[in-house]
């Protein structure tokens, strides 16, 4: 920012402050904001949504509320976009206000409103009640949001809106509707992406529906959407769950035959998992697959170095000694050759 022959423009500081919000550095995302302002930049109610919403999700509702405050101080109470509202009634909720947050909800999207609402004010209005019991009330919004959608002219719904009713329906215990809303992504002009995927699937293995989410993952292609390391990690966990130890190894593998590379932690609960369940020999082939594809760290090389002198596999022990000891990458301390001479 300093250096650039050219100021950053609002877009810079909301993409900024919204990565600062999801990564759970907010106090440095109001530090942002005080940039901006000082700066003289006019108020930006997607920022200060951004602001709320962690507020909201630190389950601070002061903040949020003081945010709110601040914000319509500024535009002099003509708070005209309605993308805080969302924010505003989890704020509301929080604080056990159900009446005022419903009340919030009939201000932004009642018959008689005034207030501009866009698909990201909607979907975080949806978020809120679908969070807080209103499922039914989320749903005929919805429904309204459909039939208020006609793109390019208006639109009322995106991707988002999509991920945030599959979580309602998901919360709800209704996945079979989770998946057919999902299916129905294309239908209004929305491309769902390797997220959004990622979101069912998780969702559908983490409540033991690992064939259903076998069976989103399977469309993936035919969408044009590639799956991504998170991908293959949820199906390969969810496989060894329901004791299906070779479609995990299989999962794994071809997350590395896609071109993907797999980071040190999936790799570890690969290899534990295959010895916790005595297949030594495939836990050892993964181990020479990824030794030159990732950098292991010393815990690694030791967890495969004592399986195998356990199991009585000394030469393969010493032929993992001699490849690390031409691995100027890898320190051989003190510790670590006390330890191969122990094994």
């Amino acid at each position: 920012m300093n250096d650039a022959p050219m100021n950053p423009s609002p877009t810079t500081y909301r993409i900024l402050i919204k990565g600062l919000v999801d990564n759970n550095k907010l106090e440095r995302a109001l530090e942002i904001k005080e940039e901006m302002d000082a700066k003289g930049f006019a108020p930006d109610p997607i920022v200060y949504h951004y602001l709320m919403l962690g507020h909201a999700r630190n389950s601070d509702p002061d903040g949020a509320f003081k945010l709110y405050e601040d914000l319509k101080g500024k535009l002099e109470g003509d708070l005209e976009d309605g993308v805080v509202y969302g924010s505003l009634m989890k704020g509301y909720f929080l604080r056990r206000m159900e009446k005022e947050a419903m009340e919030c909800y009939e201000e932004v999207v009642g018959e008689n409103s005034k207030v501009k609402i866009s698909a990201i004010a909607y979907n975080s209005v949806l978020d809120a009640l679908n969070k807080n019991g209103k499922f039914d009330e989320a749903l005929k919004l919805f429904d309204r949001m459909i039939s208020k959608h006609n793109p390019p002219r208006r639109l009322a719904l995106n991707l988002g809106s999509f991920n945030t009713m599959v979580d309602g329906y998901s919360a709800e215990g209704r996945f079979k509707e989770a998946m057919e809303i999902f299916r129905k992504i294309g239908e209004y002009r929305c491309s769902p992406d390797t997220l959004s995927f990622n979101n069912l699937i998780g969702r559908l293995c983490d409540n033991g529906m690992l064939a259903e989410a076998e069976e989103i993952y399977g469309e993936m292609d035919g969408r044009g959407v590639h799956p991504d390391e998170f991908t293959y990690g949820l199906l390969m966990d969810t496989c060894f769950k329901e004791n299906r130890p070779d479609d995990a190894a299989a999962y794994f593998r071809k997350m590395v035959e896609s071109g993907l590379r797999p980071n040190l932690a999936v790799y570890n609960r690969l290899v534990d998992s295959l010895v916790k369940i005595g297949n030594i020999d495939e836990a050892k082939s993964f181990f020479d697959l990824m030794m030159k594809k990732l950098k292991m760290d010393v815990a690694s090389y030791q967890f495969t170095m004592k399986v195998l002198s356990e199991a009585g596999r000394l030469d393969e022990v010493l032929h993992i000694v001699d490849t690390l000891l031409d691995d100027n990458g890898v320190d051989f301390d003190e510790e670590f050759q006390n330890f191969v001479k122990r094994s």
